[in-house]
């Protein structure tokens, strides 16, 4: 961390002093700010001995503004082509951009607002940079906001920038209050985006690219364009105030004409530094930069104790990548960081032919037009190579900085093994690893070719497309495992949990739970849950009633019998028939016992012998035992013996008719589904015109005519249209 040495100018002798102070402060102060000793690197600001001095706006001498302004006019930047057209004549192509003292004080120290000036000064004197901000709020929330940020050019690259907003924010308790803290800068700069990011953020290694972070805006990154929109538009700066917010950008149209020359060159080291690191394709995440436009970016900070800002040795970010060799010593001892959430050390194997495909487009000259709207014959084939080229035309149109991207990442091995075949005129060399190598390679080899640009363009894009594809599924994956992870994490606290509260092991507690607290038998302190279970299609059967004795017994308990509402028959119908009829048939009183040969559940005895027969099993529940209860088998009654007394005539009709009603089925609505006791090839079916024989005596459609059955009820010879067969189709057919 940087030693900060906070001096209070006061004559000549200052004194060391910790005291944070109000935006409205007009008091000045000096910083010296060094950073850890360190025997490769020593920090330039100790050898020219810079102090970093705040200057609240109230207090800037008018020397201050002159030295700024001059500073500016020489080395800021120099107009665009398109300035001398809109603001006139005296915006010259390529001359520097020079202001005056009053326009600087109109811009940086406007009313309304507390302007503060921060500037770095040597030990002989001389200013090298200045930072020009102004702060106002936005209702509960204290925006800073960088109006200018300079350093003069032979004192770039050493961190003085840096330096001055950490002083400021050092000075004035940017991000420690219990106010929320907004940081904002509308710049053409990339490196001053940067500086911004390095101070109030997490610095340019852990942005997220452009796509990560539109999916999922993270802390310490900027705030997207929505949030922005009422921040600029309630600013009391004029030209932050009239700038116009671009949709899908982190840009702003501030009609500020400068060379975009300088800034697209800083750009293209920045991002071919970041990609040099990684393996996925890492855009950057501002958008494209129009004419008249200025990045914008506004932070959400907050003071982070545990973050430290690490010096940079080389050209290059300390960012450990293992898969891609570096230039020069290998000795160098880096502090890898995560980019966000794309960092990869493995290196995927790539399924696509790039020799075909480049074979392709130096057969096809045709194919190389850029244009996606030319040649698109074929390109809906899915996998094939027209496929492939028009999606890499779409994806050239819509990333301009794919060429620049894609010049820091290694070509694919297949396009490797292609060139370095022997019987190619010129192998490739051994050492030409990247895309930017290769396309000064490919150069040399093909000089008569035209195409060769467009060529390598495409193979670029479509390598683009696989890179991002593959980190996309490994982002997925990563997801999934941690999802898998936590839930295995969640059961295992459960359990532990679970294992804690049990106080018995014998007994599982989600299954049982307590029968009642008075139970001191061990065996009988819980009892099972019932489970909840599919509803059964059979009703289940009624207990078994007391046997009655006698006819009157058996009237007494279909009289009981009736009362209950009785459910609707659910079971197979001939199944349920077929048992009643054979093992329950009563015999009709006029005729003589050895006329009659009773088949069904009640046995005939002898009107003799009154002594009950032998025991036998009773027999399974019929419709007639359901209705009745279960039939006496231990003491037989000759229904033709009984005595011929109104009360028991009338017992024996009323019992007669409730056999009858027992024996005969209620018609049953047929369903699709075949029975479950019956053979496949007899279930009756919606639309079949044909019943199978039967036996039921109250079947109303019968195919056949059943001589062989008698009527059980009193009176009636044979079965109910047992001789008639009824056609369904009568009078229907022509």
């Amino acid at each position: 961390m940087d030693h900060v040495q906070q001096l209070i100018t006061r004559g000549d002798n200052p004194r060391e002093e910790r005291a944070y102070r109000d935006s409205a402060s007009i008091e000045s102060v000096e910083y010296r700010i060094r950073s850890e000793p360190n025997h490769l690197y020593e920090d330039p600001d100790i050898d020219e001995d810079i102090v970093y001095r705040i200057i609240p706006g109230g207090v800037v001498t008018k020397r201050h503004l002159e030295t700024c302004a001059e500073h500016f006019s020489t080395n800021y930047g120099v107009w665009s082509q398109r300035a001398r057209l809109v603001m006139g004549p005296w915006a010259e192509y390529g001359k520097h951009i020079r202001l005056s003292r009053d326009r600087l004080r109109a811009q940086c120290l406007p009313d309304g607002v507390n302007s503060i000036l921060v500037i770095a000064i040597t030990k002989n004197g001389l200013q090298v940079g200045h930072c020009f901000m102004s702060q106002w709020m936005h209702g509960d929330d204290r925006v800073w906001w960088i109006t200018q940020l300079l350093v003069l050019k032979g004192y770039r690259n050493q961190r003085r920038a840096t330096k001055m907003l950490q002083a400021l924010a050092m000075h004035y308790d940017v991000g420690r209050s219990t106010r929320r803290d907004l940081v904002g800068v509308a710049s053409s700069n990339p490196y001053t985006i940067c500086t911004l990011l390095r101070v109030f953020g997490r610095g340019i290694e852990v942005l997220p690219s452009k796509p990560d972070w539109e999916e999922n805006p993270v802390r310490h990154t900027p705030l997207p364009i929505s949030a922005c929109e009422p921040i600029v538009k309630a600013a009391p700066v004029n030209y932050i105030r009239d700038a116009k917010l671009l949709p899908g950008t982190l840009t702003a149209n501030t009609r500020f004409f400068i060379d975009h020359a300088a800034p697209d060159e800083a750009l293209t080291r920045i991002v071919y530094s970041i990609n040099k690191q990684m393996i996925e394709p890492w855009e950057w995440l501002f958008g494209n930069l129009e004419p008249g436009c200025e990045y914008l970016c506004i932070l959400d900070y907050s003071f982070d104790s545990e973050y430290r800002l690490d010096s940079v040795l080389h050209d290059e970010l300390t960012i450990s990548n293992a898969d891609q060799p570096k230039e020069g010593s290998s000795n160098r001892t880096k502090k890898s960081f995560d980019i966000g959430s794309s960092k990869r050390l493995k290196r995927l194997s790539s399924l696509i032919q790039y020799g075909e495909i480049d074979r392709y487009l130096l057969e096809v000259p045709s194919s190389c037009q850029l244009d996606p709207e030319c040649n698109r014959a074929y390109a809906s084939l899915y996998g094939s190579v027209r496929k492939l080229v028009f999606e890499a035309k779409r994806l050239i149109a819509t990333t301009p900085m794919l060429s620049i991207i894609m010049s820091a990442k290694q070509i694919p091995d297949d396009l490797r093994r292609v060139y370095q075949s022997v019987n190619f005129c010129f192998p490739l060399p051994e050492q030409v690893r990247t895309w930017a190598d290769f396309t000064e390679y490919a150069y040399g080899v093909f000089e008569e070719d035209t195409n060769v640009a467009a060529r390598l363009l495409i193979l670029q894009a479509i390598h683009f497309q696989e890179l991002r594809d593959n980190h996309e599924n490994s982002q997925r994956a990563r997801v999934m495992e941690s999802l898998e992870l936590a839930k295995l994490e969640r059961m295992r606290e459960k359990g532990q949990s679970a294992k804690r509260v049990r106080q018995k092991p014998t007994i599982q507690r989600p299954r049982f739970t307590a029968n009642t607290s008075r139970d001191k038998d061990n065996a009988l302190s819980a009892k099972p849950r019932e489970e909840p279970g599919l509803t059964p299609m059979v009703p289940p059967r009624k207990p078994l009633a007391p046997k009655p004795q006698g006819p009157s017994k058996i009237a007494e308990m279909s009289a009981k019998t009736d009362a209950h509402t009785t459910k609707a028959r659910t079971t197979s119908m001939l199944s349920s028939i077929g048992n009643s009829f054979r093992r329950l048939r009563v015999s009709n009183p006029r005729r003589s016992l050895s006329e009659s040969k009773p088949r069904g559940s009640i046995p005939t005895t002898n009107a003799s012998n009154d002594t009950p027969a032998p025991t036998e099993q009773t027999p399974p529940q019929t419709p007639l035992s359901r209705s009745f209860g279960p039939i006496p088998r231990t003491a037989p009654i000759r229904i033709s013996a009984v005595p011929k007394d109104p009360f028991s005539a009338k017992v024996i009709r009323r019992y007669e008719h409730e056999a009858h009603a027992a024996i005969t089925p209620l018609a049953t609505p047929l369903s699709s589904q075949p029975q479950a006791d019956l053979p496949r090839y007899m279930a009756p079916t919606m639309s079949s015109m044909q019943r199978y024989k039967t036996h039921s005596p109250e079947l109303f459609y019968s195919d056949e005519s059943d001589d062989g059955s008698r009527s059980s009820v009193s009176g009636r010879p044979c079965l109910k249209n047992s001789r008639k067969v009824l056609d369904r189709t009568w009078g229907k057919r022509g």
